[in-house]
Parts: structure tokens; C-alpha cells; sequence
């Protein structure tokens, strides 16, 4: 009997011993599954982090590209078209007055991107009569603005570019004085 009474004990021994063992499988293939959720977590956070930087700077590239647009189209301004006639270019971004116009360029490689272009001609001299000579004078300060379009019918600002031309005393071209920061 006292046999019989041993192997009861020993298989008891052995039933704790395999119930603790397995409660310890499940405990440490939680605590890898919970550092694995954590690291996964902190790499998608940091995906996140460079994507948007990415952005910002593709982003500054586009704006940078689209004043660059404007700025050469202005900068013809004035020039001889016509050695016979003697016309002249005149851009569709200078006006002969005190103007703020906003264009919107294309973009072809940004799918829900937008860049916009203020352009804000300021003429020192607007009591002068001859409308090209107004359009020859002042400055030019150009903005370019590049959004992108977010979830919910929002648009998020990626990047701010700011230029400015300005025509020197007794010049008949604009001059490009450089980017600056608002």
C-alpha cells in the first residue's frame, strides 16, 4: 500500500511540475511577443519621423523649384522679342500696379501635393503714367507655398519658400537679390 500511495504523490509532483512549466512557456513567449510589439512599434514611429522629413525637404525642393520658374520668367521681362518691331517680353507674373496675384503650379511627379506662388509687385513709383516703366520699378516678393492634401479634406503645409527681385536706380531689368526667410 505504501507503494501504491508513493506513485500517487510522485505523479502529483508530476502534474504541478508540468502545469508550472507550461504556465512559464506562456509567460516568457508573452514577454517576447510584448518586446516585439514594442520594437515594432518604435521602428514604425521612426518610419514615420523620416517620412516626414523626407517630405519637408522634397517639399522646399518643389517651392525652391517654383520660384526659380517665376524668377526666370520675370527676369525676361523687358527684353527685345522683336528686332524690327522692337516689342518687348512682358511677363504674366508683373503687373503695372500695386498687385498681389496667386498662381498655382503643376507639379507632375505629386500626386495630392499643391504649390502656390504669390507674386506681390510693389511699384515705388505708381504715379508714373507710362505702364511700362511702372512695370520696370520696385520689388517683387514671391511665395511659394507647398501643401499636401491629409485625411479628412485637409491640407497640411509642408514647406514656405520666400524670393525677392527688385529693379536698381535707372536699370530696365529686374534683378534677382535671393531667398529669405519670413
Amino acid at each position: 500500500m505504501l507503494h501504491k500511495q508513493g506513485d500517487a504523490n510522485m505523479k502529483r509532483k508530476t502534474a504541478q511540475r508540468n502545469g508550472t512549466a507550461i504556465l512559464w512557456a506562456v509567460l516568457v513567449m508573452l514577454m517576447i511577443s510584448l518586446i516585439s510589439a514594442g520594437i515594432i512599434l518604435v521602428d514604425r514611429m521612426y518610419y514615420m519621423r523620416e517620412q516626414e522629413e523626407n517630405n519637408r525637404v522634397q517639399a522646399k525642393f518643389y517651392a525652391e523649384s517654383a520660384i526659380t520658374l517665376v524668377q526666370q520668367d520675370i527676369l525676361k521681362e523687358g527684353t527685345v522679342t522683336d528686332e524690327a518691331t522692337g516689342a518687348t517680353y512682358q511677363s504674366i507674373f508683373v503687373s503695372d500696379g500695386n498687385t498681389a496675384e496667386t498662381f498655382t503650379i503643376s507639379l507632375p511627379d505629386a500626386g495630392n501635393w499643391k504649390c502656390t506662388v504669390t507674386v506681390n509687385h510693389s511699384v515705388v513709383n505708381d504715379s508714373e503714367t507710362d505702364a511700362n516703366k511702372r512695370r520696370l520699378s520696385g520689388e517683387i516678393y514671391l511665395t511659394a507655398k507647398v501643401t499636401r492634401n491629409t485625411a479628412g479634406s485637409g491640407e497640411k503645409e509642408l514647406s514656405e519658400v520666400c524670393g525677392k527681385l527688385s529693379v536698381p536706380a535707372n536699370a530696365t531689368q529686374w534683378r534677382w537679390d535671393g531667398y529669405y526667410q519670413l
